[in-house]
């Protein structure tokens, strides 16, 4: 046997090919018969989901068709997902597998098939999901493991009944024991919540404080699933609701990480039902219309693709589209840095707003993408996710749209964008880096202490310091995640100064202007708040101010802007942004498009010299100006500026 050339023939259109895994011992090779199928003749067959795991290292596996044989270098989570399979259906099984299915080096068969690849996974008998091996207390054995299943009843009452046993077990440990609860204990937590009203009888919830050993016990379980909720996992489950009240017993801190997990596992489910609605043809409600894809992207940001292309190229049969122009599809002989610009420019049409520039821009792994490309393969932050969330409450630009005649890329790194300057950067303050809530409640008094003396700027301090916007957070008693701040809110934002561990503020000594700020009867009235509000003011100021910096403009504006903002950069308005911007003048850059651009009738530079290259360094929040702030520069013309 030889490491031929792939053995499956051109696929026609709509055609994609399956594998038979064919019967053997534990410790035969991997057989498998590759054959075609149609879709439209509805074939039966699983289609198998895992990690790819390193390209570098491979088991052999042997492809057959009628004609010829072939030898595959199969990752080695593949080849283990095979062995098990075979292992259980040992009269053969039909799968679809991405990597045995689609011959890998064809450039034009990966672009054909995974435009298909909604369909096959709709098409689908079942999807196996493949976790791994060797999870917590399974260890592998040449004679053939048995495979740890979640999903039926009998399985889900052993596993329940070994957490318990485990529980126990941790009970009666060390405090100073490490935690000992493994990835099958988090999923038979799992699969206990999913069952509906049965768990409550379990000594999970109804033995709730009556030992300090066994909340110990239920702290380390609640904190490895609030750990699976992170990369690389993905969290699944169907139901949760169910366990609210029941949930009531728990500490807070074991409440929040339900609320959490709930709301990620609901809203995939909204998405399935979409998804599901859409193929049937249903009429869906607004809360169930399919996410659009720049919210996928951010959402899957953290997940890892063996080619970084896959990123934006796997979640488009998923995503919601309005397509203004070309359509974006599946091109696999466009390269990462073209995918990742191509994507942004669809985006900024699709929108017909800049919402995908309001992307961390600074996060990049790689040099050579523009400065206003997001690396979709670079990891992204909590954070920065609630505040793009929250971009939608701004509206900086009033009914300015961003549509082909304001907006035109030149090149492969050019964006040409119409904008207004409001004003330079004169100040800047440390940035908040959140490491400790020591070092959070410093940087806050410094920033303080920038405005104290300024009057109407340290006047508005605490809406500052939220950026104008509440995170109410998923699971919370309030039907909104997020809103603009509100009057009353300040009383929250009081209670907060007097009790959180980062406020600029000391109870027993508060100065004259501090108390000016903060008020005398809303000094009274916060003693009365409960802790929630107190938590909920702490988590929109950590939103609103985590990796950012104070800065004050030439015209007066405070703001928070991107770690990256200097003093010398410009705060602009562009046309279709619902945030200001800033930018840093490019020195260096060169480009054929600039005499095009200087040449353009309508060209008006804005900026001190008329510059004309600037970096987009990110969004910001500017005090006063985000709801359509940009009225204040109505005797200001558009000038035209390229972003590289």
């Amino acid at each position: 046997m030889t490491d031929a050339a792939y053995p499956g023939r051109a696929l026609e259109s709509g055609e994609i090919r399956l594998i038979r895994l064919l019967p053997g011992t534990w410790t035969d090779p991997i057989q498998c018969d590759l054959f075609q199928a149609s879709l439209k003749a509805r074939p039966e067959y699983r289609a198998l989901s895992y990690v790819w795991g390193s390209r570098h290292v491979t088991r052999p596996i042997i492809l057959k068709n009628q004609q010829q044989a072939a030898t595959h270098a199969a990752t080695i989570n593949l080849e283990r997902a095979l062995r098990h399979l075979r292992h259980q259906y040992k009269e053969g099984l039909v799968l679809w597998v991405d990597a045995l299915c689609i011959n890998q080096k064809d450039v034009e068969e990966r672009t054909n098939q995974v435009k298909l690849m909604g369909r096959i996974y709709e098409s689908c008998k079942s999807v196996i999901v493949y976790l791994g091996s060797n999870l917590g207390r399974t260890v592998c054995s040449t004679s053939g493991p048995a495979i740890t299943r979640f999903g039926d009843a009998e399985g889900d009452k052993l596993h329940e009944q070994n957490l318990s046993d485990k529980m126990a077990r941790d009970t009666l440990e060390s405090v100073n024991t490490p935690p000992g609860f493994d990835v099958l204990d988090v999923f038979s937590l799992i699969r206990m919540l999913a069952h509906g009203g049965h768990f409550t009888q379990t000594s999970l919830f109804t033995q709730v404080g009556d030992k300090p050993e066994r909340d110990t016990a239920r702290m380390r379980l609640f904190e490895a699933l609030r750990q699976t909720m992170h990369t690389p996992w993905t969290p699944w489950w169907t139901r949760i609701s169910c366990c609210s009240d029941h949930a009531q017993k728990l500490p807070r801190d074991q409440q929040k990480v339900l609320a959490d997990f709930s709301h990620r596992v609901l809203d995939i489910e909204d998405q399935r039902i979409a998804q599901k609605a859409v193929l049937l043809g249903y009429e869906m409600s607004i809360h169930l219309k399919r996410t659009p894809l720049l919210k996928l992207l951010r959402r899957f940001r953290n997940r890892k693709a063996s080619d970084p292309r896959d990123k934006v190229f796997a979640l488009l049969s998923l995503a919601q589209t309005k397509p203004r122009g070309p359509e974006f599809l599946p091109d696999y002989t466009m390269s990462e840095r073209e995918v990742f610009r191509t994507v942004t420019i669809s985006l900024i049409y699709e929108s017909e707003s800049l919402c995908v520039l309001n992307t961390d821009l600074g996060r990049k792994c790689r040099e050579d993408l523009p400065t206003w490309v997001p690396d979709w393969d670079a990891p992204g932050s909590h954070t920065d996710d609630i505040r793009a969330e929250a971009v939608k409450l701004y509206n900086a630009c009033g009914i300015i749209r961003a549509n082909k005649s304001t907006i035109r890329p030149l090149g492969h790194d050019v964006l040409k964008v119409e904008a207004k300057a409001a004003g330079k950067l004169v100040q800047v303050e440390e940035v908040m880096l959140g490491d400790s809530i020591k070092a959070s409640r410093r940087t806050s008094k410094n920033w303080w202490r920038a405005l104290e003396g300024s009057g109407t700027a340290a006047e508005t301090f605490w809406r500052l310091m939220c950026a104008d916007v509440i995170h109410m957070g998923p699971g919370s008693r309030y039907q909104v995640d997020h809103r603009r701040a509100r009057p009353e809110d300040k009383i929250s934002f009081v209670s907060w100064a007097l009790r959180s561990g980062r406020s600029p503020f000391c109870a027993e000594s508060l100065s004259e202007s501090e108390t000016r700020l903060l008020g005398q009867d809303n000094l009274t009235a916060a003693d009365n708040m409960d802790t929630e509000c107190v938590s909920v003011m702490d988590k929109s100021i950590v939103s609103a101010t985590l990796s950012r910096r104070l800065f004050v403009t030439s015209k007066g504006h405070i703001g928070l802007g991107p770690a990256n903002a200097q003093v010398g950069g410009q705060l602009v308005f562009m046309k279709g942004g619902r945030t200001p911007f800033i930018l840093r003048e490019a020195l260096d850059f060169k480009s054929p498009w600039y005499d095009e651009l200087v040449a353009d009738k309508d060209w008006q530079g804005f900026m001190v010299g008329d510059k004309t290259c600037f970096e987009l360094i990110g969004d910001c929040y500017a005090q006063d100006l985000m709801d359509s702030g940009v009225l204040d520069l109505r005797s200001q013309p558009w000038g035209k500026i390229m972003l590289v």
